[in-house]
């Protein structure tokens, strides 16, 4: 039984004829992979890059606040409002 899996599998292996579909399916699972990795990336690189521009203007805005009053209560609140 052992001699008769080998001797299949070696032939199976020698064997060219019809590789193509194997090999294709293959490629194209590794392919829509890549692409949708691909989105997922770019899609949390241009969420990332929107909350740093979120935090960045909310700092400045409150910065400002500071610098015009001098009291900070005033510019936390500014802050978070200008954050929302």
């Amino acid at each position: 039984m052992r001699n008769a899996v080998i001797s299949f599998a070696r032939k199976a292996i020698a064997d060219q004829r019809g590789q193509i579909l194997p090999i294709s399916a293959v490629m194209l699972v590794a392919l829509l992979s890549l692409g949708g990795l691909s989105m997922d990336f770019g899609r949390a690189y241009i969420a990332q890059a929107r909350l740093q521009t979120y935090a960045n203007a909310a700092a400045l805005a409150a910065a400002g606040e500071v610098y015009n009053t001098s009291t900070t209560n005033n510019a936390s609140t500014y802050a978070d409002n200008y954050s929302a």
